[in-house]
């Protein structure tokens, strides 16, 4: 695939330990594996000073190939811990991606009888990877071993370390969404728990009824449960792939998922396109058969009787609505009438999920609203149920466990509420547009690659209603550098206004009462004094004394992305942009930078914004080599 480059490729080793096996040989399938993965699992051992460990390798499993995606850690491999962190990690994966195998120390290696009764351990084909803490710092890549239960067969894989995992290229997306709700007796204080277990059981049997069909939405398509059958749309069989999908469903209605876009920490000193393929998602809608045999065998067939029971006026009856809203990746080659069973297997997990939230986060016997979220790490997506009506402060030590388990920094936001995905069905006509970047990277451009790290809007002149034209850049490219940090959970205030940034300069004694409703420029410094005012966020000033020099800049700039990862606001002359990110070649000393420019006044429509250049990159020629810059580059804070 053009979206992949191949670092190395590595065929041979020693295996220690105690497995035991009766051959070893080459395994039929490579492991593929990001190189950040397993750098970060480098840096994540030495950071907390690890002596002895375990974790899972989770992935998907292609035709030719075991594909990681992620690798967890804990201390110990005794039984409780095992169950526990298995059953943590089971919960929050989208179904199609799973655990593939076991990574350990060496020192203590494992045996094959302490896996043999772990429930869910794949009994062939499990992959093991072995680690020695006194050279993994020294080691290029890691070595693994796909191992037979069955035959007790170990077999050295041909290991490729991938610069990205195109994961849209073997797997399409379902994104099935059902809205249920369950009725709670809460009049008798005993055993509360116990009647909600009951009423969560009857939701997961209707659910796995025969009652139960899944609309594609877009299509005329209907899959039932009770045996391969394609309603509704006779052009498509049992037997149709799901890769052909797209050519039964609105072409303008196949969503595309951010997925397999250049990640904003990934390297090459190769050309490359930031905007890969995409994966594409596909909306699902659960719903119900009311009349015909399955129906009526799932009903009581005698005749109504009505029941009256009078109870006291503190009896209450609790209404909790479950909305469902599960992910499912399969491979391209599965065929449709294998999907209902899949997304069955999502939703009950993800009632399982809601149990254990409503149970755990009860306060004062009242049940919490559960709500899922969908957040997407690396290359593939994870899913948590938090309780809807707590705050974020009140959800750290959960956050915390997640980051621990997943190997996510521990002060940085990641699956804060404000992280989460946003699909394009949820996104409104006329609504700001997201990371315009992901799809304007194309061209010629040569060198070590780094962009901003996470979401942001693009915030440009004539919106609002505010004609701004003329002499409001920079206050558009602070409110894009603020919709930063509010999308990645630092803030949860709203971007500002024109004349709420005007009044916070007031406010900080930077500007006079009459500069609020005026129409004055203002510069990246006044840009700095706002996120700090209004935020707390500082920034550092890099002046630059003409714009010649600026192409002198692209090692600083580097590290600014690659440590902070916030996009910049430069201002120059009487114009303001913003950076999003560089592209700096080590051989001639060429920098490039990819702009955002908030001159543009048109629709919010990328494909005009990408193709007339006013999100792109842009060598040093495009600075006034006259004028002197400055640049605000925000800092991030330690926060979870």
């Amino acid at each position: 695939s053009d979206s992949k480059t191949i670092i190395g490729v590595w065929e041979t080793g020693n295996v220690d330990g105690s497995w035991s096996c009766s051959k070893m040989g080459k395994a039929k399938k490579n492991l593929n594996i990001e190189a950040g993965i397993f750098r970060n699992f480098k840096k994540t051992i030495y950071r907390r000073r690890l002596t002895s460990f375990v974790g899972f390798l989770y992935g998907y499993s292609s035709t030719d190939s075991q594909n990681i995606v992620g690798i967890t850690l804990w201390n110990d491999l005794v039984e409780q811990n095992f169950k526990k962190e298995f059953d943590t990690l089971n919960a929050i994966l989208p179904t199609g991606i799973c655990i593939l195998g076991l990574v350990y120390d060496d020192a203590e290696p494992i045996s094959e009888d302490t896996l043999i009764h772990r429930e869910s351990i794949p009994s062939d084909g499990f992959v093991i990877m072995p680690v020695n803490l006194e050279t993994v710092d020294f080691c290029e890549a890691p070595l693994f071993y796909s191992y037979s239960l069955n035959s007790s067969a170990m077999s050295l894989m041909k290991t490729v370390l991938l610069d990205s995992l195109s994961v849209s290229t073997d797997l399409v997306m379902f994104r099935v969404r059902c809205q249920l709700h369950v009725n709670v007796d809460q009049y008798e204080c005993e055993n509360v728990d116990g009647r909600l277990i009951g009423e969560i059981n009857h939701v997961t049997n209707k659910l796995t009824s025969n009652t139960t069909l899944f609309q594609l939405s877009a299509s005329k398509i209907l899959l039932q449960t009770e045996s391969p059958a394609v309603l509704g749309d006779p052009s498509v069989s049992v037997n149709t792939l799901c890769k052909d999908l797209a050519k039964h469903v609105r072409q303008k209605d196949v969503r595309d998922c951010d997925v397999d876009f250049y990640q904003a920490t990934k390297k090459t000193t190769k050309t490359q396109n930031i905007d890969g393929e995409k994966l594409p998602c596909y909306d699902v809608n659960v719903v119900f058969r009311l009349t015909g045999g399955a129906a009526i065998n799932g009903s009581l067939t005698c005749v109504p009787v009505i029941h009256q029971e009078t109870k006291s006026e503190y009896y209450k009856i609790v209404k909790i609505p479950l909305n469902l809203d599960c992910l499912v990746y399969v491979l391209k080659s599965t065929k449709i009438s294998d999907l209902p069973a899949q997304f069955v297997a999502s939703l009950t997990s993800q009632l399982d999920a809601m149990h254990d939230c409503l149970v755990q986060y009860k306060k004062e016997g009242q049940y919490c609203t559960p709500k899922p979220y969908h957040f997407l790490l690396n290359s593939s997506h994870i899913t948590t149920v938090y309780p809807h009506s707590f705050t974020e402060s009140e959800l750290v030590s959960l956050r915390r466990k997640i980051h621990q388990l997943l190997l996510l920094p521990l002060d940085r936001p990641k699956i804060r509420i404000s992280n989460r995905c946003s699909f394009p069905s949820e996104r409104k006509p006329g609504e700001l547009l997201r990371n315009c970047h992901l799809s304007a990277l194309k061209g010629s451009i040569s060198g070590r690659i780094s962009s901003v790290q996470g979401d942001y809007q693009y915030h440009h002149y004539m919106q609002d209603g505010v004609d701004d034209s003329g002499w409001g850049c920079a206050y558009r490219s602070l409110q894009t550098l603020w919709s930063w940090f509010l999308l990645q959970g630092y803030t949860d205030k709203p971007v500002s206004t024109h004349t709420e940034i005007q009044q916070a300069l007031v406010d900080v004694g930077d500007k006079p009462q009459k500069f609020v409703g005026c129409r004055d420029w203002i510069g990246s410094i006044e840009v700095s004094n706002v996120l700090n005012h209004c935020i707390g966020v500082t920034s550092k000033i890099m002046y630059v004394s003409t714009g010649a020099a600026l192409g002198s800049k692209g090692r600083e700039l580097l590290y600014h992305f690659d440590s902070q990862g916030t996009p910049v606001m430069i201002g120059g002359g009487v114009l303001a942009h913003t950076i999003l990110g560089v592209c700096f070649n080590d051989s001639t000393g060429e920098t490039n930078f990819l702009i955002l420019d908030p001159h543009y006044t048109g629709d919010e429509d990328i494909k005009t914004i990408v193709h007339k250049g006013w999100c792109a990159w842009k060598g040093k020629e495009f600075w006034d080599k006259t004028s002197y810059y400055n640049l605000c580059m925000p800092q991030r804070t330690a926060l979870i």
